[in-house]
């Protein structure tokens, strides 16, 4: 049996959109200009997509997959697109703390339904996060100078870190 089948529908795109809104949450938690915040999409759609078909984890692979899809299918740009959109109309101004309640509905939901994969997809979530925050300098002057990772952005990643750790690894009967 897929993974995919042990999730409702709406459970499954909770679980699909959540690297997505990992490294979402980054970019809007230090927005910079233009070519920052392509460095940053290019980053989220490498760490979603690229490198993961030979995760060791069947839920990372077949979300991965789901990703790869073509515009207008379900992939990693209507993710992105979707993901904004739920952002502007429910962060109330906070878009961390909303990325963060996604994120880790997104990951109780693994840990319930896919215990075995818990444990990667939360560390492919981090990762995702992690990547887009090193994928542009900020504060630098045509390239030179800035720094690689922000304040900011580092406790964003603190932020989710310490909300997936305290999301269970499995459910008790």
């Amino acid at each position: 049996m897929a993974v995919q089948e042990r999730f409702t529908p709406e459970e499954w795109q909770e679980v699909v959109a959540g690297p997505v809104d990992a490294g979402l949450m980054i970019a809007f938690t230090q927005p910079q200009g233009p070519s920052g915040l392509a460095h940053e999409m290019k980053a989220i759609h490498d760490a979603t997509i690229t490198g993961i078909i030979n995760s060791p984890s069947e839920l990372v692979r077949e979300v991965g997959a789901v990703l790869a899809r073509p515009k207008g299918e379900g992939g990693e740009a209507d993710q992105m697109k979707a993901s904004a959109q739920g952002a502007k109309e429910h962060a109330q101004g906070d878009p961390q703390a909303y990325y963060i309640g996604q994120i880790t509905r997104a990951a109780t939901l693994v840990s319930q339904k896919a215990p075995a994969d818990a444990s990667a997809y939360k560390e492919w979530l981090v990762g995702c996060a992690e990547k887009t925050a090193q994928a542009a300098k900020e504060g630098g002057f045509f390239g030179m100078g800035g720094t690689p990772v922000t304040a900011r952005e580092t406790a964003a990643i603190e932020s989710l870190r310490a909300a997936l750790d305290a999301v269970p690894t499995a459910t008790t009967a």
